[in-house]
């Protein structure tokens, strides 16, 4: 059982979800549509897409070019190559780093937010609906996002509730 709920959302947390109530929580989401530039693979519109060209063996390209549900749909028609191994998951966050640091409005949004990320589905109308709760199994992707929070606030001299810490420098982001 999830301890969030929707009803709650922008109050108490932030969902990273596509249904967010709150903007940051939808555009945080691996499906949202904010394109970024990985120096290696190339330009990409959502982190859904990146997931999915890496999960399966970096040569479906068509994936670079696709968000949203479609992303996930189209990824899941091909086979996995890819184990969800440490590897991996430090590339999808890697991922998700470029996608905030190369959008301006995710990066002010981010920023400038202190409540708790939180990631759950949820099934039906708020009031009585179903909450799944995601956060363990994609707990690797949420504290990508905290991790760029905390970055952005230390060097953009934002406050911070949390204790300091490095994870990311300005050049890992770097565009051309």
């Amino acid at each position: 059982m999830s301890i969030w709920h929707p009803s709650t959302e922008g109050i108490d947390h932030i969902n990273i979800y596509s249904k967010s109530a709150v903007p940051l929580g939808r555009a945080l989401s691996n499906f949202a549509h904010y394109k970024f530039k990985h120096e290696t693979y190339g330009i990409f519109h959502s982190v859904e897409g990146f997931y999915y060209w890496l999960l399966t063996g970096k040569k479906h390209d068509e994936l670079k070019e696709l968000w949203g549900i479609e992303a996930k749909n189209v990824g899941m028609s091909f086979p996995k190559v890819h184990k969800l191994n440490d590897s991996f998951k430090q590339e999808v966050q890697l991922a998700i780093g470029l996608k905030i640091m190369q959008n301006h409005y995710i990066k002010d949004l981010l920023m400038h937010s202190t409540l708790v990320f939180a990631h759950y589905y949820y099934f039906g109308e708020i009031k009585y609906c179903k909450v799944v709760d995601r956060y363990k199994q994609h707990k690797y992707m949420v504290d990508a996002c905290e991790q760029v929070r905390i970055f952005l606030k230390e060097n953009y001299n934002v406050r911070h509730k949390k204790p300091p810490r490095k994870v990311y420098s300005e050049s890992s982001f770097e565009l051309e």
